[in-house]
């Protein structure tokens, strides 16, 4: 479990918007698409806004821990990083092929960058479009305790 401290902005039914202190990990955390940045918000850019699932009833001004499963940072790397990465290599080969077939005066070289461009923008409009409609919670961090 992956576990941060923070004082809960807000309240939206059953989510809790957390102000926590942006550390250097923020950058490259794969859950970056839960957090909103304070600046927006009224706040500092060494503050990000978590949305949390909040079952234990905190309440605005509250300090709070949350936390995230270990498991759930390795599924949504994969998702933000893998499939773009593969989807970029298979548009490579797939480009190849086309030329093999197809090619005119077009360089191999250049069909497999099309393609490859191609494949990758599809595969991120697609992970997009996944991350959207999921409506899971289990991927949200929870408010796990109350601090003070």
């Amino acid at each position: 479990m992956i576990q941060e401290t923070g004082i809960i902005e807000s309240i939206d039914g059953k989510y809790a918007f957390i102000r926590a202190e942006r550390t250097g990990t923020c950058e490259h955390c794969s859950t970056k698409g839960v957090c909103h940045p304070a600046e927006q918000h009224g706040g500092g850019k060494e503050y990000v806004l978590v949305q949390t699932i909040n079952e234990i009833g905190a309440k605005e001004g509250d300090k709070v821990m949350f936390e995230t499963p270990a498991s759930t940072f390795l599924k949504i790397s994969f998702l933000i990083y893998a499939i773009p990465v593969f989807a970029l290599l298979i548009g490579s080969f797939v480009g190849r092929w086309w030329h093999g077939k197809f090619g005119g005066n077009m360089s191999p070289d250049g069909a497999s960058a099309i393609f490859a461009f191609i494949f990758l923008i599809a595969s991120i409009i697609i992970v997009k479009i996944i991350s959207n409609n999921t409506g899971d919670d289990k991927y949200f961090p929870k408010v796990v305790e109350i601090i003070g």
